[in-house]
């Protein structure tokens, strides 16, 4: 079982290496945690004090949703007790061979099961929008798997006896035989448990802490789908002994027919440390700086005399100088300067798709690049102050890419355009106000 866990641990974790995971956190849940089930003649099975601790991961789905997955082991114990007189009754064979039914009738009996368990979350995770304080759902299944699971039963009185019915005769007061009655008893044993499946959720607010730290409180509940009782050579409450009656070994409620189903039952307070993911550098393409031609500079070499050939006189007027070369690109004028001021506003959260009304300012601005052949252009995404920091480079990033897009679409070489994301960090107004906000979700062209 511990090698199973291992593994799946293990895919778990190179898969948060394959992807580029959202956040890492650490998480700590403590309130009630356990099995709960029903007891003929008894009483139910109540879920006790417990916790958990583990590692998640989110990996981003959309602005609001992400995928919750990771690892963790938590402690779970149970408490159940007997009616004063109920009786339990199972068949059994004695050691000559005759089958009898076998009567357990307990007294202050009190038995308590606990294990650990190791889980897996598979949950969809949603969460508003904002910089410090958020708010976050989550919702899926965790699977369960229980290791070191033990019993521990205490009575202050057993009577064991036994019923042949081919005789019509009940056995009382034989210990030599197993039937007797027996006095502050105790007994203790390990038992297996099957896996399980939960219905989990867990809401949480979280504040930020730091640039990239979170601190999540809330709640969390875990409903077991599944019985985890494993039948075993156990079948009956005490297990009789045809040798005699000492300190008969404990079979435990789940070893008797009058328990019925046991599902895992966990509700308390969460704390979760989350770490964002670190901000992706600004993916810088390529660039070739403009080559501007230049007029070329004569030098004069100086003249060596020579005594084999005497000097001649040239006349002024017949040398003639290269003539200026201009520039590939003429002086850009400011009518054409001022169109790369008007950014491209996408006034709607979260939008990347170039908004209709920015086409013809758009082609305006190819326009003057197909004039000047020679200039090179930044374009730079921005975002408003909704969201987290790392969210808002992406964004800011998609936006600008769609525009090198468009532009590399209509003609203009990519070689000529470089591109990053300021993200919120480079507002044009205070976001203080929808419109404002809306006015600093933008791309901006600039010349280089």
């Amino acid at each position: 079982m511990t090698s199973k866990i291992a593994t799946i641990g293990f895919c778990l974790l190179m898969c948060s290496f394959n992807v580029q995971s959202q956040e890492f956190g650490i998480d700590l849940n403590g309130g009630i945690q356990g099995l709960r089930f029903d007891i003929t003649g008894g009483s139910q099975g109540k879920p006790q004090a417990g916790g958990s601790a583990g590692v998640h991961y989110i990996f981003p789905l959309s602005a609001r949703f992400g995928l919750l997955t990771g690892i963790g082991c938590g402690y779970y114990n149970a408490k159940a007790t007997l009616q004063d007189g109920a009786t339990f009754s199972s068949w059994q064979v004695d050691n000559a061979g005759s089958a009898f039914q076998y009567n357990i009738s307990t007294t202050g009996y009190t038995e308590t099961q606990h294990f650990f368990g190791a889980g897996i979350p598979v949950m969809l995770q949603y969460h508003t929008i904002g910089n410090n304080t958020q708010w976050y759902l989550s919702a899926g299944t965790k699977f369960i798997f229980p290791f070191n699971a033990k019993i521990k039963a205490t009575a202050q009185q057993l009577k064991l006896s036994g019923y042949y019915p081919d005789f019509n005769v009940e056995v009382f007061n034989v210990p030599q035989h197993g039937f007797a009655s027996l006095s502050n008893w105790q007994s203790s044993r390990n038992i297996e448990l099957k896996p399980t499946a939960t219905l989990s959720g867990s809401t949480s607010i979280s504040f930020k802490m730091g640039e990239r730290m979170r601190l999540y409180t809330g709640v969390y509940i875990d409903l077991g789908l599944t019985d985890m009782k494993k039948t075993d050579s156990y079948n009956s409450l005490i297990m009789y002994n045809p040798g005699g009656t000492a300190n008969p070994l404990a079979g435990g409620v789940f070893s008797s027919s009058n328990t019925g189903q046991a599902k895992l039952f966990a509700c308390g307070l969460q704390i979760k440390l989350g770490l964002e993911r670190r901000k992706r550098k600004p993916v810088q393409q390529p660039s070739l700086e403009p080559v501007m031609e230049t007029a070329q500079q004569v030098t004069a070499q100086p003249a060596i005399p020579s005594q084999e050939q005497p000097k001649q006189f040239v006349p002024e007027e017949t040398v003639q100088a290269p003539p200026p070369q201009r520039p590939i690109n003429p002086v850009m004028s400011v009518a054409d300067s001022s169109v790369f001021k008007q950014p491209v506003t996408f006034s709607v959260l979260g939008q990347t798709t170039i908004p209709e009304s920015a086409y013809p300012h758009l082609d305006s601005v190819i326009a003057i690049l197909n004039k000047y052949a020679g200039t090179h252009i930044e374009i730079v995404g921005h975002t408003c102050n909704i969201g987290s920091e790392s969210e808002n480079i992406k964004v800011g990033e998609e936006r600008a890419r769609t525009v090198a897009s468009y532009l590399q679409s209509k003609g203009i070489p990519f070689e000529r355009m470089h591109i990053r994301s300021s993200g919120l960090s480079d507002p044009l107004v205070p976001n203080s106000s929808t419109l404002n906000r809306q006015v600093n979700r933008r791309v901006t062209i600039i010349l280089k």
